[in-house]
């Protein structure tokens, strides 16, 4: 079933009638509420489908017009993402969780830094020896729990829980991670990916096709000039100065791009971009851009 899936999606990203998301299309699904009526395997679909595509990359002055309404009632990030920078090599665990936002602008730029975060918890997780994170959970599962008037087979049936419910945590974390390794900055650019405290409920087959993208993303043909893009079919015709390139490596630049343009529109300065870029110029992801 994953490889027919794939294949699918495979076929999906060929047609040349469908493009990246829109700047337009990208910003009203930031701030208007998730449709309920959507069954969960096509929300999981979608996701992939926009990781796979990405972004169409648009001046500073569109997303300026588009985030207008918003700008006004943003909150000031510098002094979070200067703590941030500051910190670059110990990433903020706390910030990880859930923050309490009055819209969903906001909400969205809470996302990107907290996932930013979880990016850089996990790097320094898979760094850390065994011994190093028994001593984490440990410290971790003391400071969260209250073990007052409890007993000594309590606290083991607790601390066993607790160990048990962190390890799926890190699981959804590395899946994380493993994603922007093969997809970049896109994954910033979709909510859906959010990881608070407690893991996604992720079937089998979906973690499973997903890590089949990562692996093998699929291509297209590509018109390389200044700015890549997708062929339209009159183009294909023609056949000139076009280039078959995984999906992910063409949608590197225009999702650095949308991402830049739509926080520095939304928090009215580059304060959170330039906190973005930061960590990826420190974590880059695995793929390369080579045109």
């Amino acid at each position: 079933m994953n490889n027919q899936q794939y294949q699918d999606i495979a076929h999906f990203a060929s047609n040349y009638n469908n493009k990246p998301t829109s700047h337009n299309s990208l910003f009203q699904y930031i701030v208007n509420a998730p449709q309920r009526s959507k069954k969960k395997q096509d929300l999981l679909e979608a996701a992939l489908k926009k990781l796979v595509m990405g972004y169409t990359a648009e001046p500073a002055d569109n997303w300026a017009a588009l985030v207008l309404p918003y700008v006004e009632n943003i909150d000031n990030w510098q002094n979070t993402c200067e703590a941030f920078l500051q910190n670059d090599n110990n990433p903020d665990f706390q910030y990880i969780k859930v923050t309490p936002s009055t819209s969903r602008a906001i909400a969205f730029v809470n996302y990107v830094i907290r996932t930013v975060e979880t990016l850089k918890f996990t790097i320094e997780w898979e760094t850390k020896d065994q011994a190093s994170k028994s001593n984490y959970l440990t410290s971790l599962f003391t400071q969260s729990q209250d073990l007052t008037d409890t007993t000594i087979p309590e606290r083991k049936k607790a601390r066993k829980k607790f160990v048990v419910e962190h390890s799926k945590l890190m699981a959804a974390r590395i899946h994380l991670l493993m994603l922007y390794h093969s997809f970049g900055v896109n994954i910033l650019l979709d909510p859906f990916w959010d990881i608070p405290t407690k893991p996604p409920t992720y079937k089998r087959d979906f973690l499973q096709l997903s890590t089949l993208l990562a692996a093998h993303p699929p291509s297209r043909a590509f018109r390389i000039d200044n700015h890549t893009r997708y062929l339209t079919a009159e183009e294909d015709e023609r056949n000139k100065d076009i280039q078959e390139l995984p999906c992910n490596v063409a949608s590197m630049q225009p999702g650095f791009d949308t991402i830049v343009g739509l926080l520095d529109a939304l928090c009215g300065d580059d304060i959170v971009s330039d906190y973005i870029e930061s960590f990826l110029n420190r974590f880059p992801p695995s793929f390369t851009l080579s045109l």
